[in-house]
């Protein structure tokens, strides 16, 4: 099974602790740490899990905190394989809002306050904070190069660690294996490698900082420009050859709801032009 959390930053904690009953037995998910220091273990109490076989989790840079809980605790119990980008957002922190108008006798708004009032812990006793969850198998996409992540926010709070939890390991994977077959894939995937080198251009453009004023000089960057972006344009033309099936009552409800139907077709399209699901379909048929 492949799932997928990449730019997924919602979920609660509850609902980490039902997505891990459905892939494994009970034990710790996250451990979460109070303002005084109190630490409270969140655990799954499911003894029935729908899926023992192979798992496959995707994420990205802008996976972040209640996706990055679940990665972590499914890459720490070596229930399954965690692929992507070099590493998640890295938002282990919880916030509150307060309202100031509530002490105020006043019409006018004030506002809010908006305070850090915990912190996430893995299972291993390690925080997600600037860190997040580093992958098992590296594969840099096209925000790779950007400051994405809470590590790169003014005044983020550091990372840190805390005692871990008592949970018992699960399968071990040969993950040696793994990244060697999967680098061994990317390194002749054509369209991959246009990508990263698609995604260096970009970054070379946002650092830059001049320009030239020169009507010759700037017609000829532009006209290098354009040559560039043609040059990158297949990739929207790419197709892994992935072929999907969908729920019957999906495809009945198509024939009364436009809607749903042009949503649906174009998450298909979005399925089939993805680089990255193919390769997780290839590394979750080797898992053993």
């Amino acid at each position: 099974m492949i799932l997928d959390l990449r730019s997924n930053g919602g979920g609660s904690l509850t609902e980490v602790g039902d997505i891990m009953g459905l892939f494994m037995n009970e034990g710790p998910y996250v451990q979460v740490k109070e303002g005084n220091g109190k630490i409270q273990t969140l655990r799954s109490k499911t003894n029935a899990p729908i899926w023992t076989g192979p798992l496959v989790i995707m994420q990205n840079e802008l996976s972040a905190s209640a996706s990055e809980i679940l990665a972590g605790v499914i890459q720490d119990y070596g229930r399954g394989v965690v692929i992507g980008s070099p590493q998640s957002f890295g938002k282990g922190t919880v916030q509150t809002f307060v309202d100031l108008n509530r002490f105020l006798s006043s019409n006018d708004d004030f506002g809010a306050l908006k305070l850090t009032i915990q912190k996430f812990y893995r299972v291993t006793g390690e925080s997600t904070q600037r860190k997040g969850i580093e992958s098992d198998i590296k594969m840099n996409d096209y925000f790779t190069h950007s400051e994405i992540g809470e590590r790169f926010d003014d005044y983020a709070l550091a990372w840190d660690k805390i005692a871990p939890a008592k949970f018992n390991r699960l399968t071990s994977f040969d993950i040696a294996r793994l990244q060697k077959n999967s680098a061994a894939r990317l390194e002749v995937n054509k369209a991959y490698q246009l990508l990263q080198e698609s995604a260096k251009w970009k970054e070379d453009l946002d650092k830059e900082e001049t320009i030239t004023l020169n009507q010759t000089k700037f017609n000829e960057l532009m006209k290098h420009r354009k040559e560039q972006i043609k040059k990158f344009e297949s990739l929207n033309k790419f197709e892994n050859g992935l072929k999907f099936v969908r729920y019957t009552d999906e495809l009945a409800r198509e024939k009364t709801d436009e809607a749903f139907k042009k949503k649906s077709e174009n998450w298909i399209k979005n399925l089939q032009r993805d680089i990255y699901l193919k390769e997780a379909v290839n590394i979750v048929s080797e898992i053993k």
